[in-house]
Parts: structure tokens; C-alpha cells; sequence
């Protein structure tokens, strides 16, 4: 009994030393302050996307990350297999936390990119890219 309430502490230990309790993450480079963006819902996005062609725009919705997925879109419970309603999101690889997104996967984020009609994600599953992204927020 006593060993179990050790491995219990100690475990519980572990699991809030991991924890962000309340706190927003959020990761970015140095075009945060300089590069001009347009303020746009993913709805209109995903509606529009010829609207928003080569610009830099700042979006809100569900971040997924994964083994080859980077999405953004509506859906709560989306996977790997889903396509819904979602963008490919490829991230400036100097952005202060890449490699590791995976505290921002499954949560809202907001983030700021440049839509790339061009590109569209892994095998080409998506219906646009958003590249460079260098600023994203847990909201």
C-alpha cells in the first residue's frame, strides 16, 4: 500500500509538471511586428479562397498536427483521414517552437500565413495551402 501511494504521487507529480493550467502557448518568428495581414474567418476562406490568393491573413479555427497532417479547419473531432472543411498548414521553419506543435494539436488557434492556391498539403488532399505560417496562438 504504501509503494502504490509513492508511485501515485510521484505520477501525479509528473502529470502537473506537464500541465500549462489556463496559460495560452503561443509560438512565433520575427515577422510577427513587420508583415501586414487581413483579418479573415475560415468560413470565408473556405468560400472565397480566390479572394485571398498570395496575401498574408490571420484566421482562427482547429489545429490539427500529426504524422504527415498540418491542418487547419471547423471540425472538433477531425483526423489524419478527414478533409473536411480544412487547409494544409505549412509553418516558417524559423518560428520559435518548430519542430513541436503537438501542445497546439486538437485546440483553437489563431494563426497568420500566406494562402498558396498552388499547393495543396500531403498528396495533395487539400484544396489550398496555408505556407509560411509564423505566428500561432492557442485561443
Amino acid at each position: 500500500m504504501h509503494c502504490s501511494l509513492k508511485v501515485l504521487t510521484v505520477l501525479f507529480t509528473l502529470f502537473v509538471s506537464h500541465q500549462t493550467f489556463g496559460q495560452k502557448i503561443k509560438c512565433y518568428n520575427q515577422k510577427a511586428d513587420t508583415i501586414k495581414f487581413i483579418k479573415v474567418s475560415l468560413v470565408d476562406l473556405m468560400t472565397n479562397p480566390n479572394n485571398y490568393s498570395g496575401q498574408w491573413i490571420e484566421t482562427e479555427g482547429i489545429y490539427y498536427n500529426g504524422f504527415e497532417y498540418s491542418t487547419v479547419g471547423l471540425e472538433q473531432k477531425m483526423n489524419s483521414k478527414t478533409k473536411l472543411a480544412s487547409f494544409w498548414v505549412d509553418f516558417d521553419k524559423k518560428i520559435d517552437c518548430f519542430p513541436n506543435l503537438s501542445p497546439f494539436n486538437e485546440t483553437k488557434v489563431l494563426l497568420r500565413g500566406k494562402i498558396n492556391l498552388n499547393k495543396h498539403g500531403h498528396l495533395s488532399n487539400y484544396d489550398a495551402d496555408i505556407d509560411n505560417v509564423y505566428y500561432i496562438e492557442q485561443l
